[in-house]
């Protein structure tokens, strides 16, 4: 029999002493056992350390760094240099892991040098959002990677979107690759974008890739249920961090065979990133406010809010500030945009799987709001369930 590959799993932690253990146990229990755990705690001030060296006692295959706080380009890469597997992957310390995620993308890593999966996003155990990667699965050798993943990796046109994830903790890398990117990307003070700035010219010198449509991985939301932006978009000098991410990436860009559209790419990144900062700014800006209709629904009730445009985010922050009803989800068509995902947006088709008492309609226009009433009753909503009402306030 084949003797199984090593895989190095490195999980950078700071200060996540609740979630922790969960996120070892996760690994330490899958089904493909030949694995090196590697826990760097790049500076805890919590229980986290101590946390480390305890699971360390417990499984002769975890190894525990500590090491002063530097980031988390930093933490990984020192992981990384601390590896013995051929292969490489990543944990984030708040989440977590199907118990057979390895065994499955290990089984493609023999024919390929990256392979890629699905994730989950875990807002709560009644919010979970699957996220199949847009490109098809199947193997990919360097012409079809040249012709079908590099063109629209970074941004699509036809999909208004990155089509490639950078999350690196979806996927299994061959060691060696790994080493010469976190090197050259040391130096950055980024915060937002640090898969980015691995994944895409990491890429570009890639001669094969497994894409697997399976989600195996549970990506955990911890923003805090009343703050609508993460805190990375809310960071003082986001603009200053987003040029250096966007500088390095056009150097790197700029020295492909491929410059012409990855530049083009990477302008339409840029220009989103710019998008989800004004998004932070309209978040809590209500020039005429509408009213959350209060008069409609029950005190604690539980509702779904369909609609995340401007009158959305008002109902939204106006319920989280009075804390009137209970918002169990929040529903859009464009679910599937960054911006959407970042707010739990999911789509409107989880309405018929959730419990809740009332649908509220969240939009200004009479015909929209009777198309999308249409809608909820022809997929099983009850039509007593639904409520649309608009009143301004009015300044006197």
């Amino acid at each position: 029999m084949e003797e199984k590959k090593l895989l190095s799993v490195i999980v950078p932690v700071y200060n996540v002493e609740e979630f922790l253990p969960a996120c070892i146990e996760s690994i330490m229990h899958q089904t493909y056992e030949n694995i090196q755990i590697i826990l760097v705690d790049d500076g805890s001030t919590d229980s986290s350390g101590v946390i480390c060296d305890t699971y360390q006692k417990l499984d002769e295959r975890i190894s525990v760094i500590h090491k002063e706080n530097e980031g988390p380009i930093k933490t990984r890469r020192t992981g990384v240099l601390c590896a013995d597997g051929a292969y490489v992957t990543f944990v984030d310390s708040d989440d977590w892991i199907e118990p057979n995620m390895y065994e499955i993308l290990m089984k493609a890593a023999g024919d390929a040098e990256v392979v890629m999966s699905g994730i989950y996003r875990f807002f709560d155990k009644d919010c979970i959002i699957t996220e199949m990667p847009l490109i098809e699965g199947g193997f990919y050798n360097r012409e079809k990677i040249e012709k079908e993943i590099i063109p629209y990796m970074l941004f699509s046109a036809r999909r208004g979107r990155n089509e490639l994830d950078p999350s690196l903790c979806t996927k299994i890398f061959e060691k060696e690759r790994l080493l010469k990117h976190f090197k050259e990307m040391s130096a950055l003070d980024i915060h937002y974008g640090e898969d980015v700035a691995l994944i895409y010219p990491l890429i570009l010198e890639t001669n094969s890739i497994a894409i697997l449509h399976n989600c195996l991985y549970y990506h955990r939301q911890r923003a805090k249920e009343t703050e609508l932006t993460c805190p990375y978009i809310k960071d003082v000098k986001f603009f200053n961090r987003l040029y250096v991410l966007f500088e390095y990436l056009q150097r790197k860009f700029s020295e492909s065979q491929y410059k012409e559209q990855l530049l083009f790419q990477l302008d339409h990144f840029y220009m989103r990133a710019i998008g989800l900062k004004q998004m932070h700014y309209a978040d809590y800006k209500e020039s005429e406010p509408d009213i959350f209709p209060f008069w409609s629904i029950e005190k604690g009730a539980r509702i779904a809010l369909y609609g995340a445009g401007n009158l959305g985010k008002q109902y939204f922050a106006q319920n989280q500030k009075y804390q009137f009803a209970e918002i169990v989800l929040w529903a859009d068509q464009n679910y599937e945009r960054p911006e959407m995902q970042m707010k739990r947006i999911v789509s409107p088709e989880q309405l018929c799987s959730a419990e809740y008492e009332y649908v509220l309609i969240a939009v200004k226009n009479v015909e929209t709001a009777e198309e999308i009433r249409e809608n909820l009753i022809k997929i099983g909503i009850a039509e007593e369930k639904i409520i649309w009402n608009l009143t301004k306030v009015i300044e006197i």
